[in-house]
């Protein structure tokens, strides 16, 4: 009960409250257990991890999910298992946001054979989304081939699983998909995956300002921008800067300066030398 109510606190974003929850969940489970390993014991320690990488508290997430998957390791006799697969891929993530890059992949390759092996090599979700986050990091390392490998089947498995409807997780690796092309040189196919990317995101939040779609207006726009097509570039980026602006309340924010870099970088090359740096100031203030 006390682990529900803990995922459900979640789900309505009070991680304080929702973190206390699980914490004495697990501490009863101890008890319960007698400090033995048990499955509902390992599940517990991989929901406070996770809930604890989602405020930012790194270290005690790693702890968290280290022993979870110790402790799946034994329960499961060392065999594959979605709940190990699922726990290698939190840590994998985990140790990307630490930037341990080499060992964020170790554990994102050692969750997709696990998980492929799981659902016996069908399509499936959870595998695609591990495609996607394998994919996300060979870009961030500059492992451009490999990327693009991982993130073309995630496509395709996506679009298999939602049935080619527009979903999140797709816009997304369509974004990604996007950037790499973008990394490569290939501006048109860049073009065409993010502007599927943004009009999907536009469609699955319903046209609503969001920072995801504000991050595909930017990327897009600097995109356009490279390909020299200036006045479309300039609108993309007048619209992600509103809504960055919009999304995180007028306030100071990394995303806001970056956008404002952008477009005063496009002013510049348009020749429009006042407004481009008045936005590049407004930039270094944020």
């Amino acid at each position: 009960m006390l682990h529900q109510l803990g995922r459900l606190l979640q789900e309505k974003r009070d991680l304080e409250q929702a973190e206390k929850r699980v914490k004495e969940a697990l501490r009863m489970m101890k008890s319960v257990y007698d400090g033995a390993d048990h499955v509902q014991l390992a599940v517990t320690l991989h929901e406070l991890g996770t809930l604890q990488k989602q405020k930012g508290d790194l270290e005690q997430a790693q702890e968290h999910l280290k022993e979870a998957l110790r402790m799946e390791k034994s329960v499961f006799a060392g065999a594959d298992h979605a709940n190990v697969a699922g726990t290698l891929h939190q840590l994998g993530r985990l140790l990307q946001e630490k930037g341990d890059l080499e060992q964020a992949e170790e554990h994102l390759k050692e969750a997709l054979r696990m998980t492929k092996c799981a659902y016996d090599g069908a399509d499936h979700g959870q595998l695609a989304v591990t495609l996607l986050e394998l994919g996300t990091l060979q870009k961030q390392k500059g492992d451009l081939e490999q990327a693009q490998e991982h993130l073309k089947e995630a496509l395709r498995m996506m679009t298999s699983v939602y049935d080619g409807a527009d979903h999140g997780n797709v816009a997304v690796t369509l974004h990604e998909l996007g950037m790499v092309r973008k990394q490569k040189g290939d501006l048109e196919q860049a073009e065409e995956h993010l502007k599927e990317a943004l009009r999907m995101k536009k469609s699955v939040y319903g046209g609503c300002d969001h920072v995801s779609v504000a991050v595909t207006l930017l990327d897009l726009g600097v995109v356009l921008r490279s390909s020299g097509k200036l006045e479309q570039a300039q609108e993309l980026l007048i619209e992600a800067l509103r809504m960055m602006k919009s999304v995180y309340g007028g306030a100071d924010h990394v995303e806001v300066a970056v956008t404002l870099h952008e477009y005063g970088s496009l002013l510049d090359q348009k020749g429009d030398l006042k407004q481009a740096e008045e936005h590049l100031k407004e930039a270094l203030r944020n």
